[in-house]
């Protein structure tokens, strides 16, 4: 998404050299003038942005203007974001209702505002619902399994993880035999997620020739109910795992991600400064600042004026 803006911001840098160098008529100069008047204005970068002399942007209260008409595009690639850098970043402003605009050691950053709330919702979401059951079992919490109110986008949320007995026992068909065994072999973890399996004997469940597996139990995160399939899934994992840690079964984190994107702040929401001040900062908390919850990256660079060298600001008027 970040490539989106890039691309306007390129396309209007490309205008404006074409106007400074004389490549564009007067009237199209003029016109072109107030279309950037616009864009900045539309932009609402800090909301203390203006339009400065040789085409650079100004700060009011700071009047130092910086000359980038010689500016290589490619420069952005060359700047590797670090959390070093992330540690030291301040929020300019939003721009055009969809990105943080951020900059540190005169790097300039543009973050996608949807992304980066995401990533936020995400590791808030997996540290309420899940780390209580992923600690020792003397630090589990059980008490957290009511979960916490917050407010989403979309209205009050409840970040819980709880248990829904099925209206009818499910068999579990298919079963193979080491799938049985992995179950055996992790009964109290399967129990611990919300699942609860019984076995029955072949007279109580009809067309079966032995003793069958039937769910009664799933469990279900933020009101959405998993199924004795995704049980099944989660068998899988656990057979095909060679990590001695608990595991979190998938459709559990499939879930979470989508909780996370759907109650994220979305492209074209207007944020005020302070606002976008706080992403940053939780987004400076997070493990992983870098990716949204699909993976995507959260931030570009956008303008590395590191060898830019800063020129004189005009007289005040008047």
């Amino acid at each position: 998404a970040c490539q989106d803006l890039l691309a306007e911001f390129e396309e209007f840098s490309r205008k404006r050299s074409r106007r400074e160098v004389g490549h564009e008529g007067a009237s199209r100069s003029r016109q072109g003038q107030r279309s950037k008047r616009q864009d900045i204005e539309k932009a609402g970068i800090g909301g203390e942005l203006v339009e400065g002399s040789s085409s650079s942007l100004a700060r009011r209260g700071n009047v130092e203007i910086l000359n980038i008409q010689h500016w290589n595009a490619s420069a952005k690639t060359q700047f590797a974001l670090t959390r070093e850098w992330l540690s030291n970043a301040s929020i300019i402003g939003q721009a055009f209702n969809k990105f943080l605009v951020a900059v540190a050691d005169n790097v300039l950053v543009l973050m996608d505002q949807h992304a980066v709330h995401e990533r936020i919702r995400l590791e808030a979401l997996e540290h309420e619902i899940l780390s209580p059951f992923l600690a020792p079992p003397q630090k589990r919490a059980r008490s957290r399994r009511s979960g916490l109110k917050r407010t989403g986008r979309h209205g009050e949320e409840e970040w819980n993880l709880q248990t829904s007995p099925l209206p009818a026992p499910v068999r579990l068909d298919g079963i193979t035999k080491s799938l049985r065994t992995s179950m055996k072999a992790h009964w109290e973890m399967i129990h611990q997620w919300g699942f609860k399996v019984e076995e029955v004997e072949k007279d109580s469940v009809p067309s079966s020739s032995s003793s069958s597996l039937v769910v009664v139990q799933v469990p279900s995160v933020m009101g959405v109910q998993l199924s004795p399939t995704d049980l099944l899934d989660f068998l899988q994992e656990l057979h095909e795992s060679l990590s001695s840690t608990p595991l979190v079964p998938q459709a559990i984190r499939r879930i979470i991600v989508s909780k996370a994107c759907r109650g994220a702040i979305m492209f074209g929401d207007p944020l005020p400064r302070d606002q976008c001040s706080q992403l940053l900062s939780q987004l400076k908390d997070c493990s992983f600042p870098f990716q949204c919850a699909h993976g995507r990256p959260t931030m570009m660079p956008l303008l590395d004026l590191r060898g830019v060298a800063p020129c004189s600001a005009p007289p005040p008027a008047g």
